[in-house]
């Protein structure tokens, strides 16, 4: 018996299986994965299913969260612009995870002067959030 195999690309390929209990096993497997092919293609799950199937199925991106998000990065944004060039970029490297030892370091500047450039930048940072 020939089976053919049929790729995305378009490419056909065959082989001759001379075996009868491989080839029912091939056309059998074929058949189960076109019906199950065919049952997931319509199947759909209501956001109710997460009590029954689990977080994998939940979505918690609501139209009001998006809304909050994006007012929140223009609240962020619009309070990072009152800083100067120095405190926005010691604060970033403090928010991506630096110390304040380490800021000091890579600008080869004083800890206390970053220090306290780095706390006025929170604190004029928070008065305009």
């Amino acid at each position: 018996m020939k089976i053919e195999w049929k790729f995305i690309n378009g490419e056909v390929s065959a082989l001759e299986v001379n075996d009868d209990s491989i080839s029912g096993f091939i056309i059998e497997s074929r058949k189960e994965e076109n019906n199950l092919e065919r049952k997931e293609r319509y199947h759909c799950i209501s956001l109710d299913g997460v009590d029954y199937k689990g977080e994998d199925f939940a979505d918690y991106e609501t139209p009001e969260l998006i809304t909050e998000q994006h007012l929140d990065n223009e609240r962020i944004i619009n309070a990072l612009n009152t800083l100067t060039v120095i405190q926005k970029k010691r604060l970033l490297m403090l928010v991506s995870g630096l110390t304040v030892r380490e800021i000091a370091r890579i600008e080869n500047k004083n800890y206390r002067s970053v220090y306290e450039s780095i706390e006025g930048a929170k604190k004029k940072f928070l008065e305009n959030f």
